[in-house]
């Protein structure tokens, strides 16, 4: 080091502190990535297996006067306009 210059010492001790810091800087980025995408994922997947609240009603109705053979249960039904018999 005796034989360098002051520009080339701070030169070269300025490159070994950036060397572990941009490493660190590299990981850290890619680890946020990683998990932006798995959280991104992770909402596709709950938001696509979330059953439908009016469709289940409308199945019941639908199986339960289908199954009873009844037809004056499809006029007290709240589903009337929606069903098909």
């Amino acid at each position: 080091m005796n034989r360098l210059s002051y520009p080339q010492k701070f030169t070269s001790i300025g490159f070994l502190f950036a060397m572990p810091l941009t490493l660190v800087m590299y990981r850290l980025i890619s680890e946020i990535n990683s998990r932006v995408d798995f959280a991104q994922k992770r909402n596709l997947r709950q938001s696509l297996s979330a059953p439908a609240p009016p469709l289940e009603g409308i199945h019941t109705a639908t199986s339960t006067v289908k199954l009873s053979g009844f037809k004056s249960q499809v006029k007290q039904s709240k589903y009337q306009g929606k069903l098909r018999s």
